[in-house]
């Protein structure tokens, strides 16, 4: 089981890239790598669950580099489409 505190939203602070929440909690402001919805605003109280008994941590992903493959994936399948279809005959009646 985990516990867990009330903290309050004060904003977001970007490094290398990525949009950290600043979470203040019984008076100490920190980041802390959470999911925050859109529909917080600063000054909002939300539940921080303590996570110290687990065994993960978060961290960034680096996701331009997974979209950027996903792209050049299909752009091959793509070009073996089209390589394909110009073999291709029409069999209609």
């Amino acid at each position: 089981m985990c516990q867990g505190n009330i903290g309050i939203f004060r904003g977001f602070v970007y490094k290398n890239g990525y949009k950290i929440p600043l979470i203040e909690i019984n008076g100490n402001i920190s980041e802390i790598p959470l999911p925050i919805t859109k529909d917080v605003k600063f000054g909002d109280r939300i539940m921080v669950y303590n996570s110290y008994n687990f065994e993960y941590e978060f961290e960034p992903l680096e996701l331009k580099h997974k979209l950027l493959d996903v792209i050049s994936a299909i752009k091959e399948k793509l070009s073996k489409l089209r390589a394909l279809n110009s073999h291709a005959v029409y069999l209609g009646e």
